[in-house]
């Protein structure tokens, strides 16, 4: 797979999707034609089954390595704020490169859930266990989130978690693609 920029696999996919023209129908459409009185542009055809299949090939293949690409960028973004966090840490804060990592990991992990933020939930229950009455609103996307007081710890440990795992697979899946 290679590693092309964005706006080169749009052209290509634009290109890939193209119909050919055969002679027949490049002068329909154009000037005083009678067989065309409308203004809407003439409709290409194919004459070549085997030129269709490998433009069918190739956009599959294109739109394949764009979703692929798109996969792999997310995961370089978090692999370069990860490294960015931990070299400051190392050289700037004197750590030693394990306890830089181990900062950083945290560091990437609060940005994670800053970036993905509890869904608003209703007020009838808790977001967390699901009983009713919560009394405690939390900030969340779109809204709030409501929650019990004795419901705050563990749901914010669990964010926590979900935010470590989500962090470390993407930092193993940009390591693993390099």
């Amino acid at each position: 797979m290679s590693r092309l920029p964005p706006f080169i696999l749009k052209n290509a996919r634009a290109a890939a999707t193209a119909t050919v023209a055969t002679p027949a129908t490049v002068g329909e459409g154009c000037g005083n034609n009678s067989r065309n009185s409308s203004s809407e542009p003439p409709a290409t055809k194919t004459s070549d089954p085997a030129a269709v299949a490998t433009i069918a090939s190739v956009a599959v293949a294109v739109a394949e390595e764009e979703f692929s690409w798109s996969e792999r960028a997310e995961a370089q973004r978090w692999r370069d704020a990860f490294e960015e966090k931990a070299a400051i840490r190392e050289h700037d804060g004197g750590l030693p490169r394990a306890e830089a990592e181990a900062a950083a990991l945290r560091d990437v992990a609060t940005r994670w859930r800053s970036e993905n933020p509890l869904p608003a939930s209703d007020r009838a229950a808790c977001c967390h266990c699901g009983k009713p009455a919560p009394c405690t609103p939390v900030l969340a996307d779109n809204g709030h989130a409501w929650l019990h007081e004795h419901c705050w710890a563990p749901m914010n440990e669990k964010r926590q978690r979900e935010a470590l795992d989500a962090v470390t697979r993407m930092l193993h899946a940009s390591k693993n693609n390099a």
